[in-house]
């Protein structure tokens, strides 16, 4: 090929990109504007104000019964957003990696996105409709560090996997398995091949070094910020990626270049979802991120493939798009928009703010836009869940039990966990709160109807507890941060809060520590205003990765 037809070539390569990442961007930003809310932007808007309030503070009060914020889950997507806005990001994200795809495809593969194949790029603006923002971020800088990769700039290359860690944990877990893949020699991937040579290869990239240091911080960062839950991954989900696995590993193309890496790539990414399945971690069914990506991912291996069935391709690509915009079904209902709104929740602040017990959490029935999650504690208020979904277990579990769920197993949840209001907004529900809300319409609950504001009800907690509960055992008011708890101790002793234990937590008196449960205890030895604060420090967290986890109750 000569130099003028390379150029040429690689002007069509830039061309088709810029005008696919153009389209990918019209089509979010309609998205964005006049549709309903993202799956998860309640998270990331809640998220984004606390980063408005405190910077990136790693303690957060107001959702669950306390849990860590921001670490674990992405840092430079809230910066981003909040310098340039939280859809502004997304939809950035979106047609950037729909570019990059574009022009990477040219590149590697040629021919997979020939024609009218390539418009099926366009059902990739519609995953921002999911609202897993900082997960497509990471995408982005995944595919940049693969382009570095490819042109062998070593330290682009590491400034990407570094930005791909602090978007999303997930996307690197995906840059490591395309890399230690593409690191493969190809000769190396022949038949009696001296595993000598393979070690050699492998002990000497500076690509998989980077991956692996990236891994151990990653790593630390979990052992010391350890996340209480786990996200839930169900067999049916795990069968439908395996299926897709499959599928992917019979129609790479035996005569393609990269036929054997490739391969290899789907089995790793098939084990990858097992191993998340068998863990019982909070990564979950989140490994089967590829669902957003699976439509154009067929559209590509059918093309490369030539397969000779027009019929089996088209009831592959159809059943394939129905898998791809799946997530997006819960979004349609035009119920979902009458809480999408914040005057919507305003109008309940009033009553909240006159009923609630000082120092009590609020249970909200969560709606399938997930939005009182995020005005309520915009509003000041703590409550009960919030949406990561990973923080339900096992403290929400009752939620998402197979059978009913009795009034008196659900009063007891509703004290475990210091609630004095619940408030039932207007459907549609999260799957998870449909037999909650049943049983609260029902009238059957046990709780006390205390206004009827709109569409909404509140309700009131009989005998109702707090946050804290002092040594007589009665329970006691307190003010809630979205960092601290401050109480005006009127007994020296023992306190339990019911708010998960951090070995970061600092008190002004006394001692804190961890019960069995993994609930808070605060000793406190002289009575008056007391304050227990999240306070980090780089050398609690050395501590803490040393092993010492307790601040010294015995």
């Amino acid at each position: 090929m000569s130099v003028l037809q390379l150029n040429a070539r690689l002007d069509r390569t830039a061309y088709s990109a810029g005008i696919y990442a153009t389209a990918a961007l019209a089509v979010s930003v309609l998205l964005v504007v006049f549709g309903p809310p993202a799956v998860d932007q309640a998270a990331h808007s809640h998220l984004q104000q606390i980063f408005g309030a405190q910077g990136f503070d790693l303690w957060d009060n107001r959702w669950y019964l306390g849990r860590y914020s921001f670490v674990n889950y992405s840092f430079a997507f809230y910066l981003l957003a909040y310098l340039i806005g939280l859809k502004t990001v997304a939809v950035l994200s979106i047609a950037v990696l729909t570019g990059l795809i574009s022009m990477l495809s040219d590149r590697c593969f040629p021919g997979s996105f020939d024609g009218s194949r390539r418009l099926s790029l366009l059902v990739l603006p519609f995953m921002v409709l999911t609202g897993a923002w900082p997960f497509f971020l990471g995408v982005v800088f995944v595919l940049l560090a693969l382009v570095m990769y490819h042109l062998g700039w070593r330290l682009l290359f590491l400034i990407m996997a570094v930005l791909v860690l602090l978007s999303s944990p997930l996307a690197l877990a995906a840059l490591v398995l395309l890399i230690a893949v593409a690191e493969i020699p190809f000769q190396l991937l022949a038949p009696r091949v001296h595993l000598g040579n393979f070690v050699r290869r492998i002990s000497t990239s500076f690509y998989l070094y980077t991956l692996a240091f990236l891994l151990v911080v990653q790593l630390l960062s979990l052992r010391a910020f350890p996340d209480h839950g786990r996200y839930p991954y169900w067999t049916s989900d795990l069968l439908l990626v395996e299926v897709f696995t499959v599928l992917c590993y019979l129609l790479v193309p035996k005569n393609l270049v990269y036929f054997r890496q490739l391969r290899i790539l789907m089995i790793g990414y098939g084990l990858f979802n097992l191993v998340a399945f068998l863990s019982g971690s909070n990564l979950g069914s989140n490994a089967a991120r590829v669902i957003d990506f699976s439509f154009p991912i067929i559209t590509a291996l059918i093309a490369l493939s030539k397969l000779s069935s027009r019929i089996i391709a088209t009831v592959l690509l159809l059943l394939v798009l129905a898998w791809n915009l799946m997530p997006l079904s819960q979004i349609l209902s035009s119920g979902i928009y009458q809480t999408s709104n914040s005057a919507y929740w305003s109008q309940l602040k009033p009553v909240l703010e006159r009923n609630v017990v000082p120092g009590s959490r609020i249970e909200l029935v969560d709606t399938s836009n997930h939005q009182g999650a995020y005005y309520l504690p915009e509003m000041g208020f703590t409550i009960v869940r919030g949406w990561f979904r990973q923080d339900d277990f096992p403290q929400n579990q009752i939620l998402y039990s197979q059978a009913a769920f009795s009034q008196s197993q659900y009063l007891s949840w509703l004290r475990r966990s210091g609630v004095s209001l619940v408030v039932l907004p207007p459907g549609p529900y999260d799957f998870s709160s449909v037999d909650e809300a049943q049983l609260i319409s029902s009238g059957k609950s046990g709780l006390r109807l205390i206004a009827d504001i709109g569409k909404s009800r509140i309700f009131g907690v009989p005998e109702p507890t707090t946050t804290v509960r002092a040594p007589n055992g009665t329970y006691i008011g307190a003010r809630i941060g979205i960092n601290s708890v401050s109480i005006d101790a009127q007994l020296p002793g023992i306190y339990s809060l019911s708010l998960f234990y951090s070995p970061y937590f600092k008190v002004s008196d006394g001692t804190v520590c961890a019960n069995t449960g993994g609930m808070t205890i605060w000793i406190i030895n002289n009575p008056g205003p007391n304050r227990l604060v999240f306070d980090l420090s780089l050398r609690r967290v050395i501590e803490v990765l040393a092993g010492d986890v307790s601040s010294g109750c015995s």
